[in-house]
């Protein structure tokens, strides 16, 4: 079998691997974290983390696409909302994720999670921009730009330490950009 594999003690093995990970982060900080030290955390052997993973980035992304299929998952069933609650059910989720959110920031680590985000825009064309012509070039642009805005809001949110409520962010951006 190859790394990626579905089979069932792989997935065992990838759970193990990324909780133990997200334990060492809270505790020291992902700089400090060794292959060595994370397999022991882990209690599994080298080569189980090696048939998996090839780094501790490695893991990293793993753990930071599990959240973004999650997010892809949880955005898909609210689409044909209006605009506002779908903003609202954007910050939902990541306030629901938020201990992921800031184990991430608090490392610098948030470009993981970014890459994910921005490959899931052509699946979210809804919450990010017109998709109404698709051929149209611009639309992939206009997505990026209001995904980046989204994205910073969160990162302030997360920078400020106030949380403001989903549905008060959600009505001051549906605001904005439609002149309430």
């Amino acid at each position: 079998m190859q790394k990626g594999q579905t089979h069932p003690a792989a997935l065992v093995s990838k759970s193990l691997i990324s909780d133990a990970l997200i334990s060492l982060i809270q505790e020291s900080g992902f700089r400090q974290i060794t292959i060595t030290l994370l397999c022991e955390r882990a209690q599994i052997a080298r080569r189980t983390f090696y048939r998996n993973f090839d780094t501790v980035e490695d893991v990293l992304r793993y753990i930071g696409n599990q959240t973004i299929e999650e997010f892809v998952c949880d955005m898909l069933r609210h689409k044909g909302e209006s605009y506002p609650d779908l903003l609202a059910s954007f910050f939902s989720f990541w306030r629901e994720h938020n201990d992921r959110f800031t184990l991430f920031a608090n490392n610098d680590l948030t470009h993981i999670l970014f890459e994910g985000y921005i490959g899931c825009l052509s699946q979210l064309s809804f919450l990010f921009g017109s998709a109404s012509d698709s051929a149209y070039p611009a639309n992939g642009y206009l997505q990026a730009y209001v995904a980046g805005g989204l994205w910073s809001v969160l990162m302030y949110q997360n920078a400020i330490g106030k949380p403001v409520s989903s549905q008060e962010l959600a009505h001051i951006i549906s605001c904005n950009e439609h002149a309430c």
